[in-house]
């Protein structure tokens, strides 16, 4: 991957008034993934009574960093990756949560590339 590719994802996320500057890699995404990340699976049965297994890979976070979510679905998008990016809505009112913003890829090619380059 060329460096201005790296750089053209450099984003910036405030926390607590700080301001904090993130480049987004593959290693990155790596300990992202370790963080706050998911990996699901689930079985399906068809009309036909087929045996269906999907996966999905993830990250989450909450809709304060919307921005750097953006970044790291443009990211993937550029890779090759067909990502998803969606809103989860609030589920508890517990103070300090909020909307979450979940970044993933299901699809099984863009899956196992994800995957081959976070490792």
């Amino acid at each position: 991957m060329a460096a201005t590719a790296i750089l053209s994802h450099v984003t910036a996320m405030s926390l607590r008034g700080m301001l904090i500057t993130k480049m987004i890699t593959w290693s990155y995404l790596a300990g992202f993934l370790d963080a706050d990340g998911w990996i699901t699976w689930s079985k399906t049965i068809s009309k036909t009574g087929r045996l269906n297994t999907h996966y999905q890979v993830g990250m989450t976070q909450l809709d304060t960093f919307r921005k750097h979510m953006e970044n790291i679905h443009q990211f993937l998008l550029e890779e090759g990756i067909n990502a998803f990016i969606c809103e989860r809505k609030q589920t508890s009112n517990i103070p300090g949560t909020g909307n979450m913003i979940n970044v993933g890829v299901k699809e099984t090619k863009s899956l196992i590339l994800f995957l081959e380059r976070i490792s």
